[in-house]
């Protein structure tokens, strides 16, 4: 049996439907490939060193990543989680606020287009990574709406 199904589903019933627990699953999902392919792109770019605002943006999904592994052990008797998922929103804000900036200093510094295309790629990874933490949140907050 896979874990998340021995986590949450006990043999007599399913506190969680199960359409829920698969957009949860397949959202964490998300959240992974999309730093996979940040990682991937590092290496096939081959980036010697990440940009600032690069950093800044692993920082913010690094943080927004604590926060959902937070949240989620809080589900087993739908705890509130309303901190967490305040905390993710925020976040995913400051991402976009980030990529935005980022993309913009492309441009304004005049550097090869070849290196503008690659950054923008990692850019939107990145900020596809914060996003799907941001989708987490959401989820897990309509779980625990409908269980309480």
């Amino acid at each position: 049996m896979p874990r998340l199904a021995q986590v949450f589903v006990p043999h007599d019933r399913a506190p969680i439907d199960r359409e829920d627990i698969y957009a949860l699953a397949s959202a964490l999902d998300d959240i992974v490939d999309f730093t996979e392919e940040v990682a991937d792109y590092l290496g096939l770019y081959k980036v010697e060193a990440p940009m600032e605002q690069s950093q800044r943006l692993a920082h913010v999904l690094l943080q927004a990543s604590r926060a959902v592994a937070d949240a989620i052990p809080r589900l087993r008797g739908f705890k509130d989680i309303s901190h967490y998922t305040v905390e993710i929103n925020r976040l995913e804000n400051d991402g976009d606020r980030i990529v935005r900036e980022a993309v913009a200093s492309l441009f304004d510094t005049g550097i090869d287009p070849m290196v503008v295309i690659r950054w923008k790629d990692l850019f939107e990874r990145l900020e596809a990574a914060i996003d799907s933490t941001e989708k987490v949140a959401n989820i897990l907050e309509g779980i625990v709406i409908k269980n309480s």
